[in-house]
């Protein structure tokens, strides 16, 4: 009788191209592994599959001066409508700045604000709801606007009332995850980001509702309209700045936009790290 080699979570090996078929058991998740070649094929207690899409990484940020620039590309220039979506867990309910890509009044940007989630475009803050103060909870935040109105979703339903607004036009600043790009340049996010993702369209209700996936991040591969997704470790390409291979605890040296590899990659700045996404 054989037996599998065992793993965690935490220390899942890396594997390659070559590496196809290695199969392992992951005593923290009572999971069995089969690597693919490019991902590991998961089958739960139940035997059932989940093949290839895997959420074991974030991004941690400490609050001070770390942040993710993912540059200045025109892909970014949202326009006529959008949807911005992030998984934020504080490690504090201060001031944190989750995106931002503005220049003066033109851009968009999304926060927690000390538990009110907002949106600025130009016009003032859109106070959706209050009362985000968990330092426990992985919140799932997405803004949609249609070029009229904006409106916010916490954890898949709607926060709040829908603002009139229009979109105040092109910014020419690099899109940041996790930092204020202008002054006050001291609000960044103090905690976990994971799985950024943007649209140049406005996403429904009910495809809101899907991607909240009952709190767990859904598989974005071929979605229409998505121009940015980044994984925080979990995407191949995403490295840290030493060994190419992001484990638990390393810095962050590029995280790779899923929709389009090669253009608005994000590069760690000021110590961001991997984390795995239950720290």
């Amino acid at each position: 009788m054989s037996t599998l080699t065992t793993t965690t979570l935490i220390t899942r090996p890396t594997l390659g191209t070559g590496d196809v078929g290695k199969s392992y058991f992951e005593t923290d998740s009572n999971k069995i592994l089969v690597w693919d070649g490019t991902a590991w094929n998961e089958w739960n207690s139940d035997l059932v599959l989940t093949p290839g899409f895997n959420n074991n990484f974030s991004t941690l940020l400490d609050g001070t001066d770390d942040y993710i620039d993912c540059g200045n590309d025109s892909g970014l220039n949202l326009t006529s409508a959008f949807t911005l979506s992030a998984w934020v867990k504080q490690t504090t309910a201060d001031d944190n700045m989750v995106l931002f890509r503005r220049t003066g009044a033109n851009g968009y940007q999304i926060r927690l604000n000390s538990g009110t989630f907002n949106y600025y475009g130009g016009t003032g803050d859109r106070n959706f709801t209050t009362g985000l103060t968990s330092t426990t909870a992985w919140y799932h935040l997405v803004v949609t606007h249609t070029g009229s109105s904006v409106t916010g979703y916490v954890d898949g339903s709607q926060a709040g009332s829908s603002y009139s607004e229009s979109i105040t036009g092109v910014a020419t600043a690099d899109f940041l995850i996790g930092k204020h790009g202008t002054s006050p340049t001291n609000r960044y996010f103090n905690g976990y980001i994971d799985e950024v993702s943007v649209w140049d369209t406005a996403l429904s209700s009910s495809a809101v509702s899907d991607l909240y996936n009952s709190g767990t991040p859904s598989d974005l591969t071929g979605s229409s309209n998505l121009v940015g997704w980044w994984r925080m470790g979990d995407y191949s390409g995403d490295t840290d700045s030493s060994s190419g291979n992001p484990n638990d605890g390393d810095t962050i040296g590029t995280v790779k936009n899923a929709a389009n590899a090669g253009t608005h990659d994000g590069s760690g700045s000021g110590g961001a790290l991997y984390k795995t996404v239950t720290p």
